[in-house]
């Protein structure tokens, strides 16, 4: 007898606790890098040291959500081999940054059959925000 996929193995439920307070520190440490009165007029370039360097832009400006795209561009990798880049969206009455997209995959889902979505890992949104952090964090080492 066969099994569908799926059958026999525990759902992904994803940790919202976990998830919530990632985006919340990646919102804080975006708050720190992104001055309040940028209007979105050229780009914010911080150094990743020898990983090269992060760019900043603002997409789309509202009250309460900015839409900003991380570009990153490494220093010694080869020209065929591009940087990654990555869509975050800001809610600032929630005070949280989550990411919606990665290298123009799409729009990332915190749950998600991976039997249909080109087999990403269940819980690949909680990865793209972890990886947003720490590309936070070393460009928070870089500018000491």
């Amino acid at each position: 007898m066969t099994t569908k996929p799926g059958q026999g193995a525990k759902k992904y439920i994803p940790d919202l606790e976990r998830r919530l307070a990632c985006c919340s520190k990646n919102y804080q440490k975006l708050a720190q890098i992104i001055p309040t009165h940028f209007t979105g007029e050229g780009a914010i370039a911080l150094s990743l040291g020898r990983l090269g360097y992060l760019e900043i832009r603002l997409e789309s400006l509202s009250e309460y959500t900015w839409s900003i795209t991380l570009q990153h561009t490494p220093l010694k990798w080869p020209a065929w081999l591009s940087g990654a880049q990555m869509q975050v969206r800001l809610y600032h009455d929630a005070k949280l940054a989550e990411v919606v997209s990665f290298s123009g995959n799409g729009v990332a889902q915190a749950q998600h059959d991976s039997q249909v979505l080109n087999l990403l890992y269940p819980d690949e949104k909680q990865q793209l925000d972890d990886f947003l952090g720490e590309w936070l964090d070393i460009a928070a080492l870089e500018s000491k």
